[in-house]
């Protein structure tokens, strides 16, 4: 849409850094479940999760941030106060994804740009970290990746890394619209969405259950979200015992 001005356009970052933590959490709390279930049958087995699912199933750590500092995390869009670089950076094919955070990998990313003179100038974790700093960040790195589609950065960076010299390690990769994630095989075949027919939202596509391939227990997506008191008549009838009359009038005086 040409009305659109080009910064609006720029895609932006779901989730965060933590995908490889949330791979091994979820893991661990599927390893839990079958401990459980072993436990009451005496059968093992088998737990799959990956780190991409992981991420997809959680938020982002605003709630943490704002536990441990006392303060709300800011608007930030592809910036990141906790982790630069780690954005989305134009190619000449669309947007490619580009890091480069600890001081080693930045060294690498810098001696992959040839720009020794950004590692000198943003040498330290906090220099890269400072909200004035990263918008020059991220325009000096997109010099460099503009030049490139996204394969033949990744082709740049993979020759990088085998280099037995290399300062450090630097991630990248093409960034799919959601159309193309859809359809990519490795998706389909393992089942990450899944079309749910909701009684309150109609058909939905939504990512399925991180557990849905362990092999005695796997997990199920049984509703999209329910709305405030959709369990009402099941709650206050078992453990209240209210229900029928009594339960519509105190839905009708407002109480529940």
């Amino acid at each position: 849409d040409p009305d659109i001005p080009d910064e609006y356009k720029r895609p932006m970052k779901h989730g965060n850094w933590h995908g490889w933590y949330m791979g091994g959490g979820w893991a661990a709390f599927g390893i839990l479940a079958a401990l459980f279930y072993r436990s009451k049958t005496g059968k093992g087995q088998f737990v799959d999760c990956s780190p991409p699912e992981g991420l997809l199933a959680v938020s982002n750590y605003l709630i943490q941030y704002y536990h441990m500092s006392g303060n709300k995390m800011v608007r930030a869009g592809n910036f990141d106060y906790a982790v630069f670089p780690y954005t989305y950076c134009k190619c000449k094919d669309g947007y490619a994804f580009m890091s480069g955070f600890t001081d080693w990998n930045w060294a690498a990313l810098c001696e992959i740009m040839n720009r020794p003179d950004l590692q000198k100038q943003f040498s330290t974790i906090k220099d890269r970290l400072t909200p004035e700093n990263q918008p020059i960040i991220q325009k000096e790195i997109e010099k460099f990746t503009t030049q490139y589609t996204a394969a033949e950065l990744l082709e740049i960076i993979t020759e990088y890394s085998k280099r037995p010299d290399k300062k450090g390690t630097v991630v990248t990769g093409r960034l799919n619209p959601p159309k193309d994630t859809l359809e990519m095989e490795h998706f389909k075949v393992k089942k990450m969405f899944i079309n749910v027919n909701d009684p309150y939202y109609g058909e939905l596509l939504l990512p399925n259950s991180l557990f849905r391939f362990m092999s005695k227990t796997p997990g199920r997506v049984k509703w999209a979200c329910r709305p405030i008191g959709a369990d009402n008549e099941y709650v206050y009838g078992k453990h209240l015992g209210i229900g029928g009359k009594e339960l519509k009038e105190l839905e009708e005086r407002n109480v529940i």
